[in-house]
């Protein structure tokens, strides 16, 4: 079954952890799974899918622009995409390839940035994706449900800066829509 599935989340929403769970699970089945990462992603190292209660393993592929589709064995049950939102609408089609020709692939990441845009190679996966599904989680403030991540530096909340600065626990948190413009609102 060809199969472009797009798994979104705010920050702390467990994206990752899902991801490495669904690779275990089908790897102890006896099945073959590719785990794809982007380069830029280096706050644990090049290539290191690392979940924030440390779960981790290696990126089979690391991309930096385009994926290099001779890796990626043509007999794979399944390819695991971390941080989507940071790859190249070019590599977006390459997925959707993948998917077309019959190996499922599983895209995990954030939606928009922390000034609620959304990232260029989100827009073409949901574009093209033949499902799209949340990981919810909760306002780091409150009870209500978080959709935004919001940027803290030097525990303001800030919308300035570049669109992609990679960064975890010490620099975002997920926030409901009412916490969000209250704090983007107070600087």
């Amino acid at each position: 079954m060809s199969e472009l599935v797009y798994i979104f989340g705010t920050v702390g929403s467990g994206k990752t952890a899902e991801l490495l769970m669904k690779a275990h699970n089908y790897e102890a089945s006896g099945k073959s799974v590719v785990v794809i990462a982007p380069s830029l992603d280096d706050r644990h190292g090049v290539g290191v899918v690392r979940t924030r209660i440390n779960l981790s393993r290696k990126a089979d592929l690391v991309v930096d622009d385009l994926l290099d589709l001779s890796r990626i064995p043509e007999k794979t049950d399944l390819v695991l995409v971390d941080e989507v939102q940071f790859f190249s609408k070019g590599a977006i089609e390459q997925l959707r390839e993948i998917a077309t020709r019959g190996t499922p692939v599983h895209c995990y990441g954030l939606r928009t940035d922390f000034r609620t845009q959304l990232f260029p190679a989100i827009t073409r996966l949901m574009a093209v994706a033949d499902e799209i599904r949340e990981t919810p989680t909760v306002c780091r403030m409150c009870s209500q449900k978080a959709i935004y991540n919001l940027k803290m530096v030097n525990g303001a909340a800030t919308t300035e800066g570049q669109q992609v600065d990679i960064g975890g626990d010490e620099k975002y948190i997920p926030v409901c829509a009412g916490h969000y413009r209250s704090m983007v609102s107070l600087r």
